[in-house]
């Protein structure tokens, strides 16, 4: 039964073979007939104004063909929530590494000696090295800010106010007040930014560009540059990991000025130490959490404070704010709290989104402060959580409506399996310890972006029967391919065998929002199954045409059609009935299947349900710490996912120890260091990702109940399996060591002066 075969297994990926053979095309893969190479000249200050820029050298290079500054374009100030970016630069730079302008050259020798012969005339400005600075130095007698339109050097302001703060914290017999600190980290995404754009003769510029979202990259780079969207085409192949880092268009639109300008195509790829500098890292947070709990230990209050540190332009700054200012509100059960927070300009690397936006720098504070209120009450941080637990049926404190909810399922899961309550003893200078931490996040978030933020899908069926399925959704390397694959063959009754998947065109698939918010799964998986099951409902009706039945005396499965009343005797294949239907229509079977987030939030309250799902998690992390040394290292890791349906255990696994791997390094290694506002560490011998043999033991398990929403009642998890590693990690710390870290990467140094101050 198509049920029993397709939902659920553990189908290896679509493009699986292609990428072990080496024959899957990635952007730098790309190649146009006649291609330059870009280069881009950047700022070497952190803050200086531009006086003026001599190209005349430069163009006249052997083998230039095209030297643009800010000057040579209309530079429209564009941003993904905010907008206060140009292509170029144009009478300032706001850090090291700002675009300034750019060049195409037959080759990179001639394009690096083209940057060397453009002079560029700086008055250099005080630079805002920390939002602090930024904050103070606006309010200085004479102010230095980062941009004219914003002299508090604020880019953004987020406020929740709901119930009675004052009253929740007066009724408590225990409030915890701490502020935790998370830094710049990189997505360590594997292929640099590329893009290869294309101008061709009909003024249509086509891109294959490193994207995360496809449909909004073309309207997106079409409004900046002043085209209309029909003359924008983005082609995407694979890209070679984002994880929130491939959000920006920056890339692409420096390709298509310089393609534009010449009338050749031209490739564009980042330098790794370009893309440290210049593209958008995961922002750097404080997060302030006051926590009132009544004696029966539920919470009666929470207040948060939350700065981060934006950078000079905000990309997905906005939404990182608010989601490390309210998301994790709604994994417990409260009824009073309060938010504020800032989105600060600096003279430093602009920041972005990276997998789960700030919802893993608010884990880190909000669960550091569950377990260390748990054990200031004698509670026992399992039961702690679970008492407060979210759960199915719920209507949050924002709003959020629980379809379905299994934390509690999770937790039982983690503690049981990890053996939570009990501790090996030490050994020597060795300590061990087991930390817990929670999460939730969205799974199908509302983006609100332009007309609408939905996704499409289209199905084609081939005279042998064989579909073919368009979606608008990218896979950036999370398997969601496969996914949808089984998705759209559950949903039409055929093998996943049968259903090819198509790279993302967007002259020809449908607008789709792209990779983020959790969204393809849930918002994607919604449109492929609708597509789906409108093939299923066209092949029924032709194949009753043929055997002269209804459809409803008619059953599909695994491509072969039954009668109802002789349920083991096929009558008709999928492939007889397309040929039938193609033989007399003169065409493939097309169908199309669209699905939009029911979600909604009040722009001014930030109330309401903003996805139609929602996941949740239960992790439990065992280290082991040399209280001499401070190296932490983690041996053994348990996650519990909630993830409705599980459409393809072998990808969620993926999914969870690709998450894990992402939160050690959050936890204890990775922090991007800046000093006089430049990188010191831009590249992987000095940003220290974990390593093959830094991976502990990973024990992986789904619950899944049916959510409503869901397609097949299946929930996303891409964001949600890093969102709680550090903080089950930081209290696993805790617990071995008996010092609670505040501020992440938790550095062997970090350890041990901990530990040595705690001994004062």
């Amino acid at each position: 039964m198509a049920d029993e075969s397709i939902l659920g297994t553990r189908l290896p990926r679509v493009d699986g073979p292609a990428k072990a053979s080496g024959e899957f095309v990635f952007p730098t893969d790309v190649t146009v007939p006649g291609m330059l190479v870009g280069k881009i000249l950047r700022s070497p200050h952190p803050h200086a104004l531009i006086k003026g820029i001599d190209t005349t050298a430069a163009r006249a290079i052997e083998g230039v063909f095209a030297v643009v500054t800010a000057k040579d374009f209309t530079m429209r100030v564009y941003g993904q929530d905010i907008a206060d970016e140009t292509v170029l630069a144009t009478d300032k730079v706001r850090f090291i590494g700002d675009e300034v302008a750019g060049v195409a050259a037959i080759d990179g020798a001639a394009a690096e000696k083209a940057l060397a012969a453009i002079r560029v005339d700086y008055e250099v400005l005080s630079a805002l090295l920390a939002p602090k600075e930024a904050l103070e130095a606006a309010r200085a007698a004479k102010p230095v800010v980062v941009h004219q339109a914003k002299p508090n050097n604020i880019a953004m302001e987020y406020h929740i106010n709901r119930g009675d703060i004052e009253a929740g914290l007066k009724e408590s017999v225990h409030v915890s007040d701490a502020t935790y600190e998370t830094p710049r980290i990189h997505q360590a995404y594997m292929e640099s930014n590329c893009c290869v754009a294309h101008w061709q003769p009909d003024r249509k510029l086509t891109l294959w560009p490193s994207t995360q979202w496809p449909s909004r990259s073309r309207e997106d780079i079409a409004e900046v540059l002043g085209l209309e969207v029909s003359q924008v085409r983005v082609i995407q192949n694979g890209i070679g990991g984002g994880f929130g880092g491939k959000f920006c268009p920056k890339n692409a639109l420096l390709a298509s000025v310089l393609t534009m300008a010449c009338g050749r195509p031209v490739r564009l790829e980042n330098t790794l130490a370009e893309d440290f500098e210049a593209a958008r890292p995961f922002v750097a947070t404080q997060i302030r959490i006051k926590t009132g709990v009544r004696a029966d230990g539920t919470i009666a209050a929470r207040q948060l404070e939350t700065v981060v540190d934006n950078g000079p332009y905000s990309a997905s700054g906005a939404g990182c704010l608010s989601v490390a200012s309210s998301r994790g509100n709604n994994l417990y059960r409260m009824q009073n709290v309060k938010s504020d927070g800032v989105l600060v300009y600096t003279n430093l690397v602009p920041t972005g989104a990276y997998r789960g936006y700030g919802n893993q720098a608010l884990a880190f504070a909000a669960e550091s402060e569950m377990d260390r209120i748990a054990r200031a009450m004698n509670w026992d941080p399992a039961d702690f959580r679970k008492n407060l637990a979210t759960r199915t049926g719920d209507v949050t404190v924002d709003g959020w409506r629980i379809g379905s909810a299994a934390l509690v399922e999770c937790i039982d899961w983690a503690v049981k399996a990890s053996d939570y309550h009990n501790r090996r003893p030490a050994e020597g200078p060795v300590r061990y310890g087991k930390g817990m931490a929670c999460g939730t996040h969205v799974s199908g978030n509302i983006v609100s972006y332009k007309h609408w933020d939905g996704s499409g899908a289209i199905i084609k069926l081939d005279r042998d029967g064989k579909a073919h399925l368009f979606t608008s959704e990218p896979d950036i390397g999370q398997g969601s391919y496969t996914a949808l694959v089984q998705i759209a063959a559950e949903a039409i009754g055929v093998n996943c065998a049968d259903v090819a998947v198509h790279e993302n065109d967007t002259d020809i698939t449908p607008f789709g929002v792209g990779a983020t918010g959790s969204h393809i799964t849930t918002v994607g998986g919604n449109a492929v199954k609708n597509a789906g099951q409108n093939a299923r409902r066209e092949l029924l009706a032709w194949a009753g045409r043929m055997v002269n039945l209804t459809p409803d005396n008619l059953d599909l499965r695994a491509g072969q059609f039954y009668l109802k009343a002789q349920p083991d005797k096929p009558v008709l294949t999928v492939a007889e009935v397309a040929s039938d239907y193609y033989v007399k229509n003169y065409i493939p079977l097309y169908v199309t299947g669209t699905y939009r987030t029911p979600g909604y939030t009040d722009k001014a309250t930030k109330y309401g349900s903003p996805s139609p799902a929602y996941s949740f998690a239960g992790h439990v992390a065992e280290v082991a710490v040399d209280m001499e040394t401070g190296r932490v290292r983690v041996l053994n890791y348990w996650a519990a996912h909630d993830v409705g349906k599980a459409i393809n255990k072998m990808a969620l696994e993926g999914q969870i120890e690709g998450g894990v791997a992402q939160g050690i390094g959050f936890a204890l290694t990775e922090e991007m260091h800046i000093e006089g506002g430049k990188v010191q560490n831009g590249d992987f011998l000095d940003y220290k990702c974990p390593v093959a043999g830094d991976m502990p033991n990973i024990y992986s398990h789904f619950v899944e109940p049916i959510d409503p929403l869901g397609p097949f009642g299946a929930k996303g998890i891409g964001e949600l399996a890093f969102v709680p590693v550090a903080a089950a990690i930081a209290n696993a710390v805790a617990d071995a060591t008996g010092v609670r870290f505040t501020r992440l990467p938790i550095t062997p140094f970090r350890v041990v002066e901990g530990i040595k101050n705690q001994r004062l």
